[in-house]
């Protein structure tokens, strides 16, 4: 069977059919919210042949979560859109994903601790809305698109080359400037970055572009007094860097200097 929608008015009609479709099953989209899912066993409840997951609003612990998302081996994309996590008692501090199939994963309105994933064949990765206290993610140089949207992650641990990465689009986050740095050093392909809403004071631009000969697509927007704009602006002290940039967005709050005018 090649995909499943299951809404609030058709779950009870089809839950039963899924369990007899998981075995063909290759899309799956769970938009409903439900009594806690509870005592899932993946030798029960696995989709082998699973390859889109998409969970929105539903009803399970994390303990569970986990339990379910290792039960999809061949899942390529993942979506996890505000999962209501009801604790148990035996639940972890953290959600882990380890994936050698993953490929895109989109993450909405998802507070958790920990959030981990493994995943080393992934493309794509988005988080919008989320609040985790740390967010460790593994790869191993497939990443080509990165966003951060509207999220709170106080400690970052990334691993990962960064050699394909070619889009990154941070907004309304206060970036862990070690981390960053560190991702756009190795990041010799990247041609879009977007900082919108950016809340840091330094941003070494000139470094950024030196690193990143192909970079064309630059949006900058600054979260900081106008002293500190002027600042970033002029980061690059060579006009010739900026020579690769065919599309450049520049913004801040408050009032720019006669200078900007």
């Amino acid at each position: 069977m090649k995909g499943l929608i299951i809404s609030s008015n058709s779950l009870t009609a089809v839950i039963e059919w899924l369990m007899h479709t998981r075995e063909t099953l290759r899309e799956l989209v769970f938009d409903v919210e439900t009594t806690p899912i509870t005592e899932l066993d993946p030798s029960l409840h696995g989709f082998p042949c699973l390859e889109t997951l998409s969970l929105s609003h539903v009803c399970i612990s994390i303990l569970n979560l986990n339990a379910l998302l290792s039960a999809c081996p061949k899942t390529k994309i993942l979506k996890l859109i505000h999962p209501k996590t009801s604790p148990l008692a035996q639940d972890p501090p953290t959600l882990v994903i380890r994936s050698p199939t993953l490929t895109h994963v989109y993450v909405e309105l998802v507070m958790l601790d920990n959030f981990t994933l493994e995943a080393e064949n992934i493309e794509l990765l988005h988080f919008k809305d989320c609040l985790f206290e740390v967010l460790e993610f593994v790869g191993k140089g497939t990443l080509m698109n990165f966003t951060i949207d509207r999220c709170q992650f106080p400690f970052i641990d990334i691993n990962e080359t960064f050699e394909k990465l070619q889009f990154v689009e941070i907004s309304n986050y206060s970036i862990i400037m070690p981390e960053f740095y560190k991702m756009m050093l190795r990041s010799s392909n990247l041609k879009k970055l977007v900082l919108w809403d950016f809340c840091d004071t330094i941003l070494d631009l000139e470094g950024i572009i030196v690193c990143s000969p192909r970079l064309s697509d630059l949006s900058l927007k600054f979260m900081v007094e106008n002293t500190m704009v002027e600042s970033c602006v002029q980061g690059s002290s060579s006009h010739s860097q900026l020579e690769s940039v065919t599309l450049l967005q520049l913004g801040w709050n408050g009032l720019a200097s006669d200078r900007f005018a």
